[in-house]
């Protein structure tokens, strides 16, 4: 008997003392200068320009391909050009600028769970990894949607607009431009889930509340999809539908992740 209160005693002691760790840890955090902050935020941010940068280099050697992996939805008969001597130019800077960003994604987003990282528990950091992987998964899926679907079918309704008098004359940082532009709004977009299940985890939302308000969404995701989008209603549509979706596979995930966590906090 005395064993197994020294034992339950022993386990306890070191429960309790992972705990004081952890609270320490996160007091610790908490009480850092905010010059300190600072500090780190310029590190993570160097970090960050300077993957761009050297995947942005990089990524100008073959600035063609990708080139021509952008423009490749044009529709058929429309030729892009640029009107300036350095035109050409300025777009392979930008194409190259834009595959950085792509590529550089997991290190972004790593590096901004790092800079908050010291506020969390232990338990919390080693979450972090997936994090990382589903938030550039879900980046990439929205992309993906946006470069394979949504881009060719408004570019088509676009170029309905043409007649005998008036024929469309698109310049190839126009067309970048529009390309680049949804493939990041739909790629931000569809990251709706997992900041559903952040503000889930840390109690400001719950699936009750977000069924209540699903009609405000419906509103907010047409009115959404007008704004961010070019003024044609394909291109419009093809953002509120999916953002509608994704609204309602983040109201199940909240509903089944949030409920086991706040079940084990009990």
């Amino acid at each position: 008997m005395n064993q197994k209160n020294s034992e339950k005693e022993t386990g306890s002691n070191s429960g309790s003392a992972e705990k004081t760790q952890e609270s320490k840890g996160n007091a610790k955090a908490k009480h850092m200068p905010f010059t300190d902050h600072l500090e780190e935020l310029r590190m993570r941010l160097f970090k960050i320009i300077g993957s761009i940068v050297g995947t942005g280099l990089i990524c100008y050697i073959f600035a063609s391909r990708i080139l021509n992996i952008l423009t490749a939805p044009a529709p058929e008969g429309i030729v892009l050009q640029y009107l300036r001597p350095t035109g050409g130019f300025i777009i392979y800077l930008k194409v190259s600028f834009f595959a950085g960003v792509l590529i550089s994604m997991p290190v972004i987003i790593y590096q901004f769970w790092q800079f908050i990282a010291p506020g969390l528990f232990p338990n919390e950091k080693k979450r972090v990894i997936p994090i990382v992987f589903f938030t550039v998964f879900s980046f990439a899926v929205g992309a993906i949607f946006a470069y394979s679907i949504v881009i060719p079918m408004g570019l088509q309704f676009l170029s309905t607009f043409q007649t005998e008098t008036m024929k469309p004359n698109w310049t190839v940082d126009d067309f970048i431009s529009f390309v680049t532009m949804l493939m990041m709004v739909f790629g931000l977009v569809f990251e709706l889930p997992l900041v559903a299940l952040f503000l889930g985890k840390i109690g400001l939302i719950d699936s009750k509340l977000m069924v209540k308000y699903r009609r405000h969404a419906l509103f907010g995701a047409v009115v959404f999809g007008a704004v961010l989008t070019p003024p044609d209603f394909i291109t419009q549509i093809a953002l509120a539908i999916p953002l509608w979706l994704l609204y309602e596979i983040s109201i199940v995930l909240v509903r089944i992740f949030c409920k086991k966590s706040t079940e084990e906090d009990i």
